[in-house]
């Protein structure tokens, strides 16, 4: 995940990918680790990061770093 036109957030020490999908809702994918979580959340959040903290956690404690 090396894109430079990419847009990213990062969450309670978790790095995330942003893309903006067909119905207005985000998709975020982390970056950065072993295995790939993709997080799809509705149309709602399209400006909201907040449930990403929520995934940080059990991220970070089962997914290790690729770094």
């Amino acid at each position: 995940m090396s894109d430079p036109q990419a847009q990213g957030v990062e969450a309670d020490g978790v790095n995330w990918m942003l893309e903006r999908q067909e119905d207005g809702g985000p998709r975020f994918t982390t970056t950065y680790r072993e295995a790939y979580v993709e997080v799809t959340l509705p149309a709602k959040y399209a400006h909201d990061v907040t449930p990403l903290a929520a995934f940080a956690g059990p991220v970070e404690k089962t997914v290790p770093d690729s770094l």
